[in-house]
C-alpha cells in the first residue's frame, strides 16, 4: 500500500467520524408541551449506539415549538404528550437570534447541538393520516371538530362560538333582528 492511498484512507476514516458526530435533525415523541413558551421536553425515537450497544438517547428539555407566524396572523399548535415530531438543529448556537428576532452573533461555540434544535410536529407515525376529514381542503382539526377551506368554501363541523362580532353578506348578525312568521322579532344566533 502507497504512502498516498494510506493518506487517503485516513482522511476518509477521519472525515467519516466527523460526520458520525454532527446532529441535523432526528423524529421524537412529545414528553410536555409548554403553551406558555411555546417550548416541548421531547424524547429522541432512535436509539444511540454506545460502545457497540444501543441505548435510549437522552430526552431533550425546553426545544423551541414551531408555529406559523406571518405578520400579525399565527397558527399555533397545541402538542400533547405522545404527539411524534421532527427536531431540526441548528448549525450555530441561535438563542440570541430567536430571543430578539434580529441578527446576532452566537452565545456560544456550539456547532450542530440538539439543545439548540427546534421541534416542529405532525408527524403521522406509519403514515395513518386522520380520518373522517374533508379531503382537498385545508383542514384545522380537533377530532371530529373541524373547519375545512377549500375551493368550493368553508366548512365547519362543531359547535361555534362567537366573540366580537359576526357578519354574513355585511349584516351583522349577533345583533340583527327581523320579523318572524309569527309576527314576533327573532335575534341573531342563540
Amino acid at each position: 500500500m502507497s504512502y498516498g492511498s494510506r493518506q487517503s484512507d485516513l482522511r476518509a476514516a477521519e472525515s467519516e467520524k466527523n460526520r458520525a458526530g454532527v446532529r441535523v435533525s432526528m423524529p421524537v415523541k412529545v414528553l410536555a408541551f409548554y403553551p406558555d413558551k411555546m417550548t416541548v421536553d421531547v424524547q429522541p425515537l432512535v436509539k444511540e449506539s454506545i460502545d457497540g450497544q444501543y441505548a435510549s438517547a437522552a430526552p431533550l428539555m425546553g426545544l423551541r415549538a414551531a408555529c406559523l407566524c406571518a405578520g400579525e396572523f399565527t397558527i399555533r399548535p397545541w402538542y400533547k404528550r405522545g404527539d411524534v415530531g421532527w427536531v431540526i438543529v441548528s448549525d450555530f448556537d441561535a438563542d440570541a437570534v430567536l430571543q430578539t428576532g434580529a441578527e446576532a452573533e452566537p452565545n456560544t461555540a456550539r456547532n450542530h447541538a440538539p439543545e439548540d434544535g427546534l421541534f416542529v410536529g405532525g408527524v403521522c407515525p406509519d403514515g395513518k393520516a386522520p380520518t373522517g376529514l374533508p379531503g382537498n381542503a385545508v383542514v384545522v382539526a380537533a377530532g371530529g371538530t373541524y373547519i375545512a377551506v377549500s375551493a368550493d368554501g368553508v366548512k365547519i363541523n362543531g359547535n361555534v362560538t362567537v366573540t366580537g362580532t359576526l357578519s354574513a353578506g355585511g349584516i351583522e348578525m349577533t345583533t340583527h333582528t327581523h320579523q318572524g312568521d309569527s309576527g314576533g322579532t327573532t335575534g341573531g344566533p342563540q
